[in-house]
């Protein structure tokens, strides 16, 4: 998936609705916060959304929330 102009992801998903899912997820976080159990945060926010536009989809999320880059993101929120 090297193309920004593609609809659908790998999973057949529209890339537009995860795109509108991040807003909406970002806009009620306040009621529900499920968007920070996803590791995507003002760190991961630009790698999520590069990864969501080039067609990732839901692979997006298992990689982002892998161990490591947990780890990486709070080092750098406790910086």
């Amino acid at each position: 998936m090297d193309r920004l102009d593609k609809s659908t992801g790998i999973d057949g998903e529209s890339i537009f609705a995860y795109l509108s899912a991040l807003i909406t997820a970002h806009v009620d976080i306040a009621k529900d916060p499920f968007i920070k159990k996803l590791n995507v945060d003002q760190f991961t926010y630009d790698l999520v959304n590069l990864l969501i536009r080039t067609g990732f989809g839901k692979n997006t999320f298992y990689f982002i929330t892998q161990p490591v880059i947990k780890k990486l993101t709070d080092n750098y929120n406790d910086l």
